[in-house]
């Protein structure tokens, strides 16, 4: 690769990310899950703690709770957030929302999936003052994330490709924050929508090895698959795991 074919590759990606081509985006996921053990394992990458709780088949309104009442549209807390995720159709929407305290909020769109919440509008505490926990409004079980308090976002390495698009995995990396002599075994994990399952690309972390990889053109992965970073072994107890996507995201054509 010569220098010009490098610099046109930059270019092209500062205007992807300034969103100056129509069709192409990037999104970039990034979660920890501070407590997995050898007992506990398969683990994914998010704060909540085990088995990703959110690829559901129910579309429903969402629930929206925090567990302190600073956290309300006129309190000192996160006021409003803003609603990232997917519809019955797996089209991309989101919405924003005025919180309640600890009174659960419900969103007017329905919603297939939902990979991301943030804060968008605060007090005077500028975060989040407790825990804000988005799942179904019905199916309760159906947990979407947690934005842990002083966060202002959800931390999760999880994601599904809207409809009409394909997704490529450009880089991964994780890394485990342990005083212990932890071994951890990482994957990435996809679930297309018929169900099909497959670890993508294992690899191995340490408490003194992190792992960070590039994948020239991107790992493709197609519309309505789900995607998570997923802990399959640990050799010890309590590893707190980080890890990252960064995704090149593209319309069909």
């Amino acid at each position: 690769m010569s220098v010009y074919d490098v610099l046109d590759a930059i270019i092209e990606e500062n205007h992807v990310a300034e969103g100056r081509m129509d069709g192409r985006s990037y999104v970039h996921l990034y979660g920890r899950n501070p407590s997995v053990s050898s007992g506990t394992v398969p683990e994914d990458v998010w704060n909540v703690g085990g088995v990703y709780a959110g690829f559901s088949t129910e579309v429903e309104t969402l629930s929206i709770v925090s567990t302190s009442t600073a956290d309300d549209i006129v309190g000192t807390g996160t006021r409003t957030v803003r609603v990232y995720g997917l519809d019955a159709n797996y089209d991309a929407q989101e919405e924003d929302v005025d919180l309640d305290g600890t009174t659960p909020v419900t969103t007017v769109n329905t919603y297939l999936r939902c990979w991301k919440v943030l804060g968008i509008a605060s007090g005077t505490g500028g975060t989040n003052a407790g825990d804000i926990t988005i799942n179904h409004s019905t199916t309760t079980a159906n947990v979407f994330g947690k934005i842990l308090a002083g966060k202002n976002t959800t931390h999760q390495c999880i994601y599904t490709v809207p409809a009409g698009f394909t997704a490529y995995v450009v880089s991964y990396e994780a890394a485990m924050l342990d005083n212990g002599s932890n071994r951890s075994i990482m994957t990435g994990y996809s679930k297309d929508n018929n169900g099909n399952e497959l670890e993508i690309r294992p690899f191995i972390i340490t408490t003194t090895y992190n792992s960070s990889f590039h994948i020239h053109g991107g790992l493709p992965i197609p519309e309505k698959t789900d995607l998570a970073m997923r802990v399959s072994s640990v050799s010890g107890s309590n590893a707190d795991i980080t890890g990252s996507f960064e995704i090149r995201q593209v319309r069909n054509f």
